[in-house]
């Protein structure tokens, strides 16, 4: 683990780098001639650095310590002419009845919920040692964060689905991560979802539907990210405004050599061999999980959002596709626990505290039950 004063450092010299003409940001992007490459488009997008399509999940056991078999396989009807159209993830909560997930994956570009509820159209399923369970949703159990927008490069990506009922309690539940200050940065978090498999050199080259899991570490904020290349306006590159700061975290997909590696706030830093990983199509929600030592469990910090990459070097094959030397971003859960809270609460408590959340009432800070 890095020293907490690199940490502390690091939010420092992010702070000043959005407020203070001049001053560095705290985001070491390494110095290549690419930093002028054009941007791919962004994409709501596990891609492997060893095999192809490897890193798949066994119901039952762990990977890299985590038990994965609460992330779900969530499959979305947006349109009752076309069927299920839209695939993601989802992380099961503490609550055991709430999946947090990514808000483009439920709503339309206006951050409206947008489900078709025919019998059965919305559902997530969760690979068991005894096989698959699937339960169905429908749009009026779905939770928008407020802030969201309907463009995911302005941050606020997170839904929250409301089950009939609580889950069997074979299925992991995870809680979410409300630890020290800064504590998800520079430390190994493990990645897990449904998305298409491939391999880093190209991209994906086979469906959604199989779950894998692998390693990255958050190296940054996607706000301070897009400022860096041209949000300096309020706006970002991709033509949306700006996420606040820490809203989002950064990290970057490493081949393990130097010309792939994006962020260089360690320059001995280049991934996690074998094991590093990227999100892709259908990962969109997967969880991104944190382990905590006082709690001693790893802890949900993260929820898959986007990614982009670049239209030449350092991106082994350009555009956006999961391939090295993209980056990924995740809506971080530690900046929106008031509305992850307020989504999870039993009525009427959820009422109040989703007003709060809006700003009606002067907030206050609640932690998950242990």
């Amino acid at each position: 683990m890095k020293s907490s004063y690199r940490v502390a450092l690091r939010r420092a010299l992010c702070l000043l780098a959005m407020l203070v003409p001049g001053v560095s940001s705290a985001l070491q992007l390494a110095n290549h001639d690419w930093q002028n490459t054009p941007l791919a488009a962004p994409e709501a997008r596990l891609i492997t650095s060893d095999v192809a399509n490897s890193h798949t999940t066994t119901p039952g056991l762990t990977a890299f310590g985590l038990n994965t078999d609460g992330v779900g396989f969530v499959a979305i009807d947006s349109n009752a002419s076309v069927g299920l159209d839209l695939l993601g993830s989802g992380s099961l909560l503490w609550t055991g009845r709430h999946l947090l997930t990514a808000a483009h994956l439920v709503t339309d570009q206006n951050g409206v919920v947008n489900l078709f509820d025919g019998a059965g159209a919305n559902r997530v399923t969760f690979d068991l040692p005894g096989g698959p369970q699937s339960f169905s949703f429908t749009a009026a159990d779905v939770m928008v964060h407020p802030g969201y927008t309907g463009d995911f490069t302005e941050g606020n990506d997170l839904a929250v689905v409301t089950l009939p009922a609580a889950l069997p309690a074979a299925i992991p539940r995870y809680h979410v991560w409300d630890g020290q200050s800064d504590g998800e940065f520079y430390v190994q978090h493990v990645m897990s979802g449904y998305g298409r498999g491939g391999h880093g050199s190209g991209g994906p080259t086979s469906p959604e539907g199989t779950k894998r899991a692998g390693l990255n570490e958050y190296e940054g904020d996607a706000s301070e990210l897009l400022y860096f290349y041209g949000g300096s306006n309020g706006s970002s590159p991709f033509g949306g405004m700006l996420p606040a700061l820490g809203d989002a975290l950064v990290y970057d997909f490493d081949s393990g050599l130097a010309a792939n590696n994006l962020i260089t706030s360690d320059a001995n830093d280049l991934g996690f061999g074998a094991d590093e990983v990227n999100l892709v199509p259908g990962d969109s929600g997967g969880g991104s999980f944190v382990f905590d030592p006082i709690d001693n469990r790893y802890e949900l910090a993260g929820v898959m959002s986007y990614g982009f990459g670049f239209q030449g070097g350092p991106d082994v094959s350009p555009g956006t596709n999961g391939s090295w030397g993209e980056f990924g971003i995740d809506a971080r859960v530690s900046s929106h626990l008031d509305f992850i809270y307020a989504a999870t609460a039993p009525e009427p408590a959820g009422v109040a505290l989703m007003a709060l959340v809006l700003g009606v009432l002067p907030a206050r800070r609640s932690r998950d039950a242990s």
